[in-house]
């Protein structure tokens, strides 16, 4: 009601009084505890499964948890690089914000692909609840159980988990949330690279096209990385 008719300031609104930065860091941490599930389920998969002796499931594993770390990390420089705003209140970078937003959907994509792939069949075929208490219960014994002394009923409960997480309606339902939590992915990025303090990056290649020579500046960045007549848009072009 106090923005009616005024199309600026509710447009405004969001990134001026810095909610997106409150909103996105909250999303973030969101993120990094859902990472911190889907990673488990990986490596208690393999592991129980005794497939974690194999290097490629290894270099599975590895690539899970190194996509926790990163949206980890993502937390931290966020909080890391945090300013007080006009209002007094200590407000979390956007940067790494908007960067896990764009990537995190794919991230969870992959952990979730990584834990169908060490699930294998066997995510298919796992026992229903009832199955456990049936006469069915000793051959299921015999054959679901794990590695290193697992017994039946743990394995199939993990499956049952790794199941609902990533192959159910819940979880295929999870993934497109993901995909779409933050708003439209293309957008997402574009709003990254419009926001961007991209004038240390250019002075960077400016000091390795010129050694010895003074960085470019703003008013510079179209000589800094674009040639005449390379086909490439100056940087003021998208201002």
């Amino acid at each position: 009601m106090f923005f009616h008719g005024d199309v600026d300031a509710a447009n405004r609104l969001y990134d001026a009084t810095t909610a997106r930065h409150h909103t996105g860091q909250h999303g973030i941490i969101r993120g990094a505890v859902k990472a911190e599930l889907l990673a488990g389920i990986a490596v208690a998969l393999a592991e129980m499964s005794g497939t974690n002796a194999f290097l490629h499931v290894k270099e599975m594993l590895g690539e899970v948890l190194g996509a926790l770390e990163l949206a980890r990390a993502g937390i931290l420089a966020a909080e890391a690089d945090a300013e007080v705003s006009e209002w007094g209140t200590l407000t979390p970078a956007m940067a790494p914000v908007l960067a896990l937003r764009y990537h995190f959907p794919r991230m969870t994509s992959r952990m979730t692909e990584v834990i169908q792939l060490l699930g294998g069949g066997s995510l298919l075929s796992t026992p229903a609840e009832e199955d456990l208490r049936s006469e069915l219960w000793p051959g299921i014994e015999r054959y679901f159980r794990g590695a290193n002394g697992v017994d039946a009923e743990r394995r199939v409960r993990l499956l049952k988990l790794a199941w609902d997480a990533t192959g159910s309606a819940f979880g295929q339902r999870q993934m497109q949330y993901e995909r779409y939590h933050s708003g439209d992915p293309v957008r997402l990025a574009a709003a990254q690279y419009a926001g961007y303090d991209t004038d240390p990056l250019l002075r960077t290649v400016q000091r390795a096209l010129r050694p010895g020579q003074p960085g470019v500046d703003a008013s510079a960045r179209a000589t800094a990385v674009d040639a005449p007549g390379d086909g490439h848009p100056s940087r003021e072009a998208h201002s």
